[in-house]
Formats: C-alpha cells, sequence, structure tokens
C-alpha cells in the first residue's frame, strides 16, 4: 500500500511511519519523556508528570502523540496504564539509520602535490591562453 504525501511523493507504509516517529521525536518534552521512560520504564502518567515541569493534561496529550506514533506503548496495571517504550521503534529507527549508513560513501581526499609560485605575469599569461587570446605584435617593431 502506498501513502502520498502533499508533495505527490509515493512513500511506503514503513517510510511514512518513519516520517511520524521522527515528527514525534521533534518535541523536547516528548524526548523528555523518553528520557524519562529510559531511566523508568514501566511508569505511570502521574510519576511522569512529577518529574517534569508540565501539567498533567500537557504530559498526557504528549504521552498519546508517542503511544499515537507507536514510540511507546501502554499496558494495564490494576487500573493503571504504564508506560514503556516499544522495542519495535527501537529497531524501526536503528534500520532505518542503517539503511542510510549503507548508502553512504566514504569521503577519500586526495593529497595534492605542492605547485611552485610562479611570478603574476607569468600566470597572466597562461590564464590569458587559456581562453585563446591572440597577442598583438608591437606596432612599433613592425615598422
Amino acid at each position: 500500500m502506498l501513502v502520498k504525501s502533499p508533495k505527490t511523493t509515493s512513500l511506503s507504509v514503513e517510510s511514512n511511519h518513519v516520517a511520524i516517529v521522527f515528527k514525534a521525536l521533534g518535541s523536547t518534552t516528548r524526548l523528555a519523556i523518553l528520557n524519562f521512560l529510559i531511566a523508568n520504564p514501566n511508569s505511570n502518567c502521574m510519576k511522569i508528570v512529577e518529574a517534569m515541569p508540565h501539567a498533567q493534561s500537557t504530559v498526557s496529550k504528549h504521552l498519546s502523540e508517542l503511544k499515537t506514533a507507536k514510540i511507546i506503548t501502554a499496558s494495564l496495571d490494576d487500573s493503571v496504564l504504564m508506560y514503556q517504550i516499544n522495542k519495535d521503534f527501537i529497531s524501526l529507527v536503528q534500520n532505518f539509520v542503517s539503511s542510510i549508513d549503507s548508502h553512504l560513501t566514504p569521503v577519500v581526499t586526495l593529497e595534492t602535490k605542492p605547485t611552485k609560485t610562479l611570478s603574476s605575469k607569468y600566470r597572466k599569461n597562461i590564464a590569458l591562453k587559456e581562453f585563446n587570446y591572440v597577442f598583438k605584435k608591437n606596432l612599433s617593431n613592425q615598422s
């Protein structure tokens, strides 16, 4: 199944999901929540709110966006949602970065030999010869 973006570029479902994931990671608050969940897996919303300088409604909204992007998962534990990082999200990002890395070619630097310094008159003549300029003979010598 192909999904079309507004610029009419065809994207696979996986590419579309990668775009959604990276868009979701574009928020400092969501990144802070992810860092908290790395250090404190299986945390509920109230634990996360206590660690953040945001209101509970703000944290809940960001948790919902992370869950929609499938970056985190939630499981019910005694009628309380416990959040953890989705392991599929980690492999999705790793695969994406690996595919980019496999297409990159190493940068090769060429060593150049030092060139000897040429006089400015000589350099000017070389530059003029490159453009096929015809030098006129001195008219005073021809008379």
